[in-house]
């Protein structure tokens, strides 16, 4: 299957949760800064769907970021390294 273009599955994910959530909710998300949460199709989208409501984490603040901290924890030693064999 061909990749992607990079907000294509952020947007996937954003209808699917609208489909899937009542919609007199309102949605906060917190994501990190990456390029694909700021494009303008996406920024579109949202304009259209005010009840979901991006928040950034900071860009210095990667320990923010649980994905960055479990990568932090499996290449700083924190596991043992059968945890994780190499493919």
């Amino acid at each position: 299957m061909p990749a992607q273009a990079p907000p294509d599955e952020f947007l996937k994910f954003l209808k699917t949760i609208d489909r899937r959530t009542d919609k007199t909710l309102a949605l906060h998300l917190i994501v990190d800064n990456y390029a694909t949460h700021k494009h303008a199709e996406v920024k579109d989208w949202l304009a259209q769907h005010p009840r979901f409501h991006l928040h950034f984490t900071p860009t210095s603040a990667s320990w923010l970021n649980l994905v960055e901290r479990f990568f932090r924890d499996i290449t700083g030693g924190t596991y043992p390294a059968w945890c994780f064999p190499q493919c």
